[in-house]
């Protein structure tokens, strides 16, 4: 999840910092090619004042819930990947083919519906 939220915000040209003890072998090629910043460390709040958005992406329910309580304190957009209730906005699933771009969303309910969708629009509209 963390993979394709990051490669999401690097298309837009958004400045992408992990944090995280470990990472995907996808992760840390980008960090190798100097592509994101990243801190190998377990979570704390400190990293988060300089951000204007965070992605809470970890695979454990309580660091996630840290994380969106601490970006909620500091008035930091966050979306938790599996709580849409603790995120303060939602990112759908993107399908992007030259100047189209179509985004499915199910208003955080069913990432994986949307994601599906989206894998079934990009057979038809395949580059």
């Amino acid at each position: 999840m963390a993979e394709r939220k990051a490669k999401l915000l690097l298309e837009k040209d958004a400045l992408v910092t992990v944090i995280s003890p470990k990472i995907t072998s996808l992760l840390e090629k980008l960090w190798r090619a100097t592509k994101i910043s990243y801190l190998p460390v377990a979570y704390t709040c400190t990293p988060l004042k300089d951000a204007v958005l965070v992605i809470a992406a970890s695979n454990d329910r309580t660091v996630n819930s840290r994380v969106a309580k601490d970006a909620n304190q500091l008035g930091i957009l966050v979306n938790v990947v599996d709580s849409p209730v603790e995120s303060s906005f939602i990112l759908p699933a993107i399908l992007s083919r030259g100047d189209l771009t179509i985004a499915v969303s199910t208003a955080g309910k069913s990432p994986a519906l949307a994601r599906k969708i989206k894998e079934d629009l990009a057979l038809i509209y395949s580059s």
